[in-house]
């Protein structure tokens, strides 16, 4: 029961912030707000959603087997969507960039492969099977913390010379507190699923679960910063440079 619920606290949660995010893409035409938003609906509604469906639902096994295909898709294209925006809003036009995206897409792409390959009815993804998708999806949220921590240090070093943005620094930091936590999520999935697979389903639930939720609330003082969070960053500010 706990998993279920924990399954539906996401689902709901990656609905409501993917779907804000989304209509905020559609008033800025801005690729942040399209990527993440795509992001949090694809992982979350069809990752995750078709994922439950797959292991509750009383279905044939050949629907089985479609229900946890289509959740790997959803998924890893929801995470290459991160991979996107990590590249287009921080490396455009560098050539590392390129790279580190192609790499990661190229990891993604093997995962799902994989994944679909070894879809099984009555089994889910195991051992270093599982491993290795869990560490291509970690990959691109680590890339996407460490470059908007870069990013970040940077405005934080303006902000203290008086030239820079204190709500922009924050929402930055905002960014690599949501990215670093998913990452950790995963991290710890890896962990126990080499070295402690009874306690993965128990623990890596929970866990995971607790990672979006802090995901989400890190986006969603990113894109949408109340009032009290703007004023919380200025006062701070102006602090800083008194």
């Amino acid at each position: 029961m706990g998993q279920l619920v924990s399954a539906l606290v996401l689902i709901c949660v990656c609905t409501v912030i993917g779907t804000r995010l989304m209509l905020l893409a559609r008033r800025t035409r801005a690729l942040p707000e399209l990527m993440i938003g795509s992001a949090f609906l694809l992982a979350g509604i069809i990752g995750i959603g078709f994922g439950l469906v797959r292991a509750i639902a009383p279905v044939s096994d050949a629907t089985r087997v479609a229900l946890g295909n289509v959740a790997s898709v959803g998924m890893h294209v929801g995470v290459s969507c991160i991979a996107v925006f990590t590249w287009r809003v921080f490396r455009p036009a560098d050539a590392v960039g390129r790279l580190v995206a192609a790499a990661l897409a190229a990891g993604l792409l093997a995962s799902l492969v994989t994944e679909i390959a070894l879809q099984q009815p009555t089994r889910v993804p195991s051992g270093p099977q599982l491993a290795f998708g869990l560490s291509a999806r970690a990959a691109v949220y680590l890339w996407a913390a460490s470059e908007c921590g870069r990013y970040w240090l940077r405005l934080r070093r303006q902000v203290r010379l008086g030239i820079g943005d204190p709500l922009v620094a924050a929402q930055m930091l905002c960014w690599v507190i949501g990215s670093f936590s998913i990452a950790v999520g995963w991290l710890r999935m890896i962990v126990l699923t080499l070295f402690a697979p009874e306690r993965l389903e128990a623990v890596g639930s929970l866990f995971t679960t607790a990672a979006v939720l802090v995901c989400a609330g890190a986006y969603w003082l990113a894109f949408f910063p109340p009032g009290w969070f703007r004023r919380r960053m200025s006062a701070g500010a102006r602090q800083a440079i008194g």
